[in-house]
């Protein structure tokens, strides 16, 4: 196989479907840190958490910092999403990484790569997507850059924000003893996706029915399951909320955004912090439209939700004596429930415990941008893209 490096890719060595997004990322991390390492003063987080966090030159909060990169072809099909839907996911997604440090996003910018026959209502479309998220969370889009493009649309943001008080939320900042804790609902976005791909493939059009004697879905439940798909909201009040409990008690907080899956979060926490996970399967809150969905669609809702990703909820950790405020306040505050699904112990990996008490061992699996190539990977998440 032959790999790309600077002779222009004619040195032998593995292609990058071959090591997987997770391999090329750490890859990259150990590059930088032998030959440009970061100042930890000046970048108290650097990769491996949802965002940066870097020093700010005054005096003020700490600065987050993250961006974001959407693919026609890879995470979005432009003949099955409406230009507006898919502005206002290309900034969510930077927002939810903002909150999973318990932030409050500030800037965007925001790059595009087009092709020149790409009709100039798709991109008024976008940006008017994009400019109502922004508005909504106040959010000053600053610029960016525009660039032709062989051929697919590529759209890149980028967000600038601030460390709330109480945070920022570390991935590594878990410990033995800690509950782990999901807002919201999962598994819609990826029964969403699902069913868009479907509708699409098959011709079938809203209601469609996957399983001989199953009802179609119902089209509030369908446009429901949509609408979690390509118009994620970003938990950024719930982070406000999450991040002032913390201050309050003087505390650490462990998050992650849940853009892959359940299961994949957990690892990432439980990898970051050098622990392992125990996620409860009878706890785990599968959207009630999921679990409609995948009966008609021929899915398990628990993978759904373990697995499935694009749900952009929060998962994190809280003490036992914090849990009652923080199931009380977060939805009191912002009307999204929280729901403690597991516990941080000692060891390694990831377990899911039934409630019989059965215990098993879960793959870190989650989207991976180059397990297509491998022949793997899970069929549906991520923007609309999908896998093996």
């Amino acid at each position: 196989m032959t790999g790309t490096s600077g002779d222009g890719g004619k040195a032998r060595g593995p292609a990058v479907f071959e090591l997987g997004e997770a391999a090329l990322v750490e890859r990259i991390r150990d590059l930088l840190s032998r030959l440009a390492p970061a100042d930890s003063g000046r970048v108290p987080v650097n990769i491996g958490d949802d965002a940066a966090v870097l020093a700010s030159p005054g005096a003020g909060a700490h600065l987050i910092a993250t961006c974001d990169m959407l693919v026609e072809g890879i995470h979005f099909l432009r003949d099955a999403v409406d230009p507006k839907d898919l502005g206002h996911k290309a900034l969510a997604v930077n927002l939810s990484d903002v909150a999973a440090m318990g932030g409050a996003a500030g800037y965007a910018l925001v790059s595009l790569a087009l092709p020149p026959d790409l009709p100039v209502a798709f991109v008024d479309g976008l940006y008017e997507g994009l400019a109502r998220l922004a508005a909504g969370w106040g959010v000053g889009v600053v610029g960016g850059d525009t660039v032709g493009s062989p051929g697919p649309v590529v759209i890149d943001v980028a967000v600038l924000g601030q460390v709330l008080p109480g945070g920022p939320f570390r991935a590594a900042a878990a410990q033995p003893g800690d509950l782990l804790c999901v807002t919201g609902h999962l598994g819609a976005s990826a029964a969403g996706l699902a069913l868009i791909l479907r509708e699409r493939d098959r011709s079938t059009g809203p209601g469609v029915s996957a399983r001989p004697g199953t009802a179609p879905i119902p089209p509030v439940v369908a446009d429901a399951l949509r609408r979690a798909h390509l118009r994620p909201e970003p938990r950024l009040a719930e982070a406000a909320v999450l991040a002032a409990l913390a201050a309050e008690a003087g505390g650490r907080r462990a998050a992650r955004d849940l853009s892959d899956g359940l299961a994949a979060g957990a690892w990432l926490l439980a990898e970051a912090s050098g622990c392992a996970v125990e996620l409860w399967a009878g706890r785990i809150p599968v959207a009630p439209a999921a679990r409609q969905a995948a009966a008609v669609l021929g899915l398990d809702p628990l993978d759904l939700a373990l697995f499935g990703g694009e749900d952009y909820e929060l998962f994190f950790t809280t003490t036992e004596a914090e849990l009652p405020g923080v199931e009380r306040e977060v939805p009191e505050r912002t009307g999204t429930p929280v729901t403690a699904v597991g516990r941080v112990v000692a060891g390694s990996g990831v377990r899911l415990v039934d409630p019989s008490g059965r215990v098993r061992d879960l793959p870190r699996q989650g989207f991976d941008h180059f397990a297509r190539a491998r022949g793997g990977g899970w069929p549906v998440h991520r923007g609309n893209q999908w896998s093996g």
